[in-house]
């Protein structure tokens, strides 16, 4: 039987699927130590493929949540500020030119910088057959693992709607181009 390997990518719903799976099967864990290996969990905000070799990837079921990038970014926002990564007082145009500045990779951390404001793209990058679960979809995930859903570590915000301007648009969807065309997410207007 395969093991579950469950990519973590930050602001998709991971932390509310992981507590609801964890709470009813305590095989399935998470590891935050880069250098020990799991047989069923996820290692949070880690690129596994920097973990497994490809043998070893081939050895799990892969699976990822992944969410739309216009509200992906702005939960980012919020969430960092909350977390004391960023001023709280900061501008959602001042965040931008942070992460213009350049950021840390998707690495062996669980978090390093701004690393979780990396595209989505890049925690699934040289792995073979993930299977993608959108966080706008999430009943199909919860109904896969026979799970009852619950929500955790959410981001409180008004409608991700209202922090948009052309500028910010343009960004996230020049930022973000990848997340858009692989996971089949619209560009549209705000």
């Amino acid at each position: 039987m395969k093991r579950n390997l469950f990519i973590w990518i930050p602001k998709t719903s991971g932390t509310s699927f992981y507590e609801s799976l964890s709470g009813q099967d305590s095989s399935f864990r998470l590891e935050l130590d880069s250098k020990i290996k799991i047989k069923n969990g996820t290692h949070g905000h880690i690129k596994v493929d920097l973990i497994y070799n490809k043998e070893e990837l081939e050895e799990f079921n892969i699976f990822t949540i992944v969410r739309d990038p216009y509200s992906r970014f702005i939960s980012l926002f919020e969430y960092l500020k909350v977390a004391n990564r960023i001023k709280k007082d900061i501008t959602i145009h001042d965040f931008i030119e942070l992460i213009k500045k350049g950021i840390s990779p998707v690495g062996e951390y669980n978090s390093a910088g701004l690393s979780q404001c990396n595209p989505q793209v890049d925690w699934i990058k040289n792995i073979n057959k993930v299977k993608i679960y959108k966080f706008e979809d999430m009943h199909e995930l919860y109904s896969d693992f026979n799970i009852e859903k619950m929500w955790k570590n959410r981001s409180v915000f008004r409608p991700y709607q209202e922090y948009y301007t052309s500028d910010v648009e343009t960004f996230v969807e020049t930022y973000y181009k990848e997340d858009f065309n692989l996971f089949n997410y619209n560009m549209k207007s705000i």
